[in-house]
């Protein structure tokens, strides 16, 4: 910010100096990260209760899961009640995870995002299906799983952009 002198001459100054307006501050983003075996549909429900600003997580489903399970909805708790909320995806290999995309966008077509998780250490992701935080090892590979992702996703905004006009 500019200081402004508080004397007589600063009625004399031109009118054509402006004194530069603050920036209104973003309200910062609160996010109730995935935990394993924690962001269940219950925890979630109850985390919305207490706030409505926080953006929820559900926890990693990985691909294979979201693709197989006959169960899906006890993997992916989707409430329109829930949003904003995030569904976090794990996987490694490409064309899975961008037709799991595309059955979270069929199936939930709610969520506000899909994450993938890239950034997970545990032994248990990292290990034997090499995806979560070990993906940061080869970028060529998370490349990969974030274009068939996006590719997956983005006809469907499309299309509702085009039916919209």
């Amino acid at each position: 910010m500019v200081a402004q002198s508080s004397s007589s001459s600063s009625s004399s100054s031109s009118s054509s100096e402006e004194t530069p307006k603050e920036e209104p501050r973003k309200q910062k983003e609160f996010h109730i990260a995935p935990m394993l075996d924690v962001s269940t549909q219950e925890f979630c429900h109850f985390m919305r209760i207490l706030t409505k600003r926080a953006i929820l997580w559900t926890e990693m489903v990985v691909d294979d899961t979201i693709l197989h399970t006959e169960h899906l909805d006890h993997h992916l708790p989707y409430h329109p009640k829930l949003s904003p909320i995030v569904v976090q995806i794990g996987g490694r290999n490409a064309d899975s995870c961008g037709r799991a995309c595309r059955v979270i966008v069929e199936s939930y077509g709610g969520y506000d995002e899909i994450n993938l998780n890239i950034d997970c250490p545990s032994s248990r992701v990292s290990g034997e299906r090499k995806f979560g935080a070990i993906l940061m090892h080869d970028a060529s590979a998370a490349c990969d799983v974030v274009s068939a992702m996006r590719r997956s996703t983005t006809k469907d905004r499309e299309k509702k952009k085009r039916g919209a006009d």
